[in-house]
């Protein structure tokens, strides 16, 4: 099918590589040729790395009575006293919030060790090793992130003090609308990883071979803008918020 998703095998990549390629160069240079042709054509890509995340974790993230069906399994006003009004995008978010049938619960920077939680969480969630799964789980698919990200990042001729600032690919990445469509009456779970800048960085394009496309900005204020009403009038926020003018 010519508008399938690409599925990109890193076998040969080792996930604690994101310094670089390590031993096998070539390994390398031919995957990551490979992932920058899939995000600038479709924005998205299956990748597969045999053996990264056993049956036993997944089973325990996204399986029945594991950490995720465990947290969504509880009632409505408990799931609420996670919620975190001063940063919407934090927390957990019901569907008040949204326009679908959705909750989600965003748990920021889980691969550090968590700090001790509190008794009314660890009772809630009914699962003494709530923590400890989404940790576990959460180190694993973070490693293959962060390849991926030196990957583009290298494609892009990005220096190593624009890896620690994060950046824009400078219009080159295909940014593609989220199209999943839930049908029936069958609960769907899904655990997502977001790799995101702090707050406080300033985001800016890098790309070697033409101009940046988008003016420096700070994360926060684009953060501030998706939330906001002009968003919902204006669902274009990079345009918006980072578009460079003149």
């Amino acid at each position: 099918m010519a508008n399938s998703i690409p599925r990109i095998n890193f076998a040969g990549i080792d996930p604690a590589a994101a310094a670089g390629p390590g031993g096998d160069s070539s390994r390398w240079a031919a995957v990551r040729a490979v992932v920058m042709d899939a995000l600038t054509e479709h924005g998205v890509f299956e990748a597969v790395m045999d053996g990264l995340i056993s049956p036993e974790l997944s089973a325990a993230m996204l399986g029945l009575g594991g950490a995720t069906e465990s947290f969504f399994s509880l009632p409505p006003s408990t799931k609420a006293l996670y919620a975190n009004k001063e940063k919407p995008y934090l927390g957990y978010v019901s569907s008040s919030f949204l326009t679908l049938p959705y909750g989600t619960l965003c748990v920021k920077d889980p691969p550090p060790p968590f700090p001790t939680p509190s008794p009314p969480w660890t009772a809630s969630c009914g699962s003494p090793s709530f923590c400890e799964t989404v940790q576990a789980y959460t180190e694993k698919v973070s490693a293959l992130a962060t390849v991926v990200l030196r990957m583009v990042l290298e494609s892009l001729g990005a220096t190593a003090e624009s890896i620690e600032e994060q950046v824009l690919t400078n219009g080159r990445v295909v940014s593609p609308l989220h199209r999943v469509v839930v049908a029936g009456d069958k609960t769907r779970y899904a655990c997502i990883l977001f790799s995101n800048p702090r707050d406080d960085a300033v985001v800016r394009a890098v790309d070697a071979q033409r101009p940046a496309m988008y003016r420096p900005f700070q994360y926060s204020d684009y953060n501030g803008f998706f939330f906001s009403k002009e968003h919902n009038e204006n669902p274009n926020k990079l345009e918006i918020v980072a578009r460079r003018r003149g």
